[in-house]
């Protein structure tokens, strides 16, 4: 396979240990050697550590901030909830987990669950079998537009097809979100769902995050996603 070298795209590795590197802009390899060369971002994807929660919970945060349950008390933890609440977790979960690092600074993170083991926010889904639940994704501010989300869901399909229980991943996005784009490039595919658990998932979504697209955007609930792994 060739690439342009004048490409903005990203070149993706993947990579032992569970560690996604990706680089990106490519060099022009025509110029001099007197040329001064761009500087090649590498967004690092490594599995959750416990040491990262603090740097994750801002970054939640910062996804999450903006939507309000009850349209009026912010939906956000501070870092001793984060860590409390994952201390309650087997490590097995916290394996389901990933960050993305740039610039040694961790600016996306990742939680995936599967049957088995809590799901958060708590009550709001409980996993079939073979079901791998993408719960909670946040990319921060700052690194939006560079493919960070692109490859934490990439590192998530990767995670999944090493488990040979596992058969599709799903996850769950509020209505207006534009990652639903993103998530249909993936592959992944809206579920269709009957009126009551529309409504339903509509009224859950009003009381934990009120309407966090603007009062008149169309989309109300959640849209259910499935990619099939099998």
């Amino acid at each position: 396979m060739t690439h342009d070298t004048n490409d903005l795209a990203l070149l993706v590795r993947l990579e032992g240990q569970g560690v996604l590197h990706v680089a990106g802009p490519l060099p022009d390899m025509d110029r001099g050697e007197d040329t001064p060369q761009p500087k090649i971002s590498v967004v690092e994807v490594r599995t959750l550590t416990r040491d990262d929660l603090p740097e994750v919970t801002l970054v939640m945060n910062e996804g999450f901030g903006t939507k309000r349950m009850c349209c009026c008390i912010p939906a956000v933890e501070t870092v001793m909830e984060t860590v409390a609440r994952y201390s309650e977790y087997p490590d097995e979960k916290l394996s389901l987990g990933a960050v993305a690092i740039l610039d040694k600074k961790i600016v996306g993170c990742v939680q995936m669950s599967k049957r088995g083991f809590p799901v958060y926010p708590l009550g709001l889904h409980t996993c079939d079998s073979g079901e791998m639940y993408v719960e909670t994704v946040s990319v921060g501010s700052a690194a939006r537009g560079n493919g960070v989300g692109s490859r934490l869901m990439q590192w998530c399909e990767a995670t999944a097809r090493t488990d040979p229980t596992i058969t599709h991943l799903k996850l769950e996005v509020l209505y207006g979100n534009r990652a639903i784009g993103l998530y249909e490039k993936l592959g992944y595919k809206k579920i269709e769902e009957d009126g009551i658990d529309v409504c339903c998932g509509a009224f859950f979504v009003l009381l934990l995050f009120g309407r966090p697209y603007g009062c008149w955007d169309n989309g109300w609930g959640v849209v259910s996603m499935v990619k099939q792994l099998t």
